[in-house]
């Protein structure tokens, strides 16, 4: 099998190099624009986009004090997963806004006792809208970001913003 050439088209016109005012400016002009954009890059405060100082503490206070603590959330699905093994999917008491604490709690299933949860993996948690609240009761798909306890921290590498 012969490789694959490319050759320009036969038309005889050369396309341009760079369309639209790029194309018609200077190489000089072109550089001079790079060297402005890296000095104002430069000049941006390092810290411009980190967070505050309090910000991971006000995120946190959002979720229960005791991490694995879900007696006043109701299962709404159990789901089995390939690498997760048994989940609950529970939802909590909507705040005024309509928002909906979500935790994936893992579970046993012994047999006896029933579904009972799994103290050797994390629970995981975030803040539905009442949109995303309502689509999970009903079953709809839709896609969230959720974390342990122990990731919250270097989620936000709170210990090196302050």
């Amino acid at each position: 099998m012969s490789p694959v050439r490319w050759s320009p088209p036969r038309s005889g016109r050369r396309a341009p190099v760079l369309a639209g005012p790029l194309g018609r400016a200077s190489r000089g002009g072109i550089v001079a624009a790079i060297g402005l954009a890296l000095l104002v890059s430069t000049l941006v405060p390092r810290d411009a986009g980190a967070v505050a100082a309090d910000e991971c503490e006000r995120q946190r206070a959002l979720f229960p004090k005791d991490w694995n603590d879900v007696t006043g959330e109701r299962p709404v699905w159990s789901c089995r997963s390939h690498y997760a093994g048994l989940l609950q999917v529970r939802l909590g008491a909507p705040d005024r806004a309509g928002r909906r604490p979500m935790s994936l709690v893992p579970v046993r299933d012994d047999g006896k006792e029933g579904v009972r949860r799994d103290p050797d993996r994390p629970i995981f948690r975030i803040w539905l809208d009442a949109d995303q609240a309502r689509r999970l009761r009903r079953g709809v798909y839709f896609a969230t970001v959720v974390r342990a306890e122990a990731s919250w921290r270097s989620a936000w590498d709170c210990e090196r913003s302050r």
